[in-house]
């Protein structure tokens, strides 16, 4: 089953999980500063895998920012909603 969700509603959803992913961010170099470097332990691999993360992460909130605006835009231009699993709806509070 499926549920239409409008794109206002979407648009909302998207700034809220840039919000958080903004914070996320911020934990994660957080973490990277708390972390000792030290070769050849766990610590060296934990720091490895946040700072990969802390780029990836960084790149991604880059082009997600953009996302709202551009679906306000396509809202403008007709989009008003999408179909979206129930369960995704459901996971995302939108339904």
């Amino acid at each position: 089953m499926t549920t239409e969700v409008s794109i206002e509603d979407i648009t909302r959803t998207l700034e809220h999980a840039n919000q958080r992913s903004e914070a996320l961010l911020e934990v994660l170099r957080a973490l990277q500063r708390a972390v000792p470097a030290h070769e050849e332990d766990t610590s060296s691999e934990l720091k490895e895998t946040l700072t990969n993360l802390i780029i990836m992460r960084t790149r991604l909130n880059e082009r997600q920012s953009a996302l709202p605006g551009l679906l306000r835009e396509a809202a403008g231009q007709g989009l008003a909603s999408v179909e979206l699993s129930d369960d995704v709806a459901e996971q995302l509070g939108l339904r």
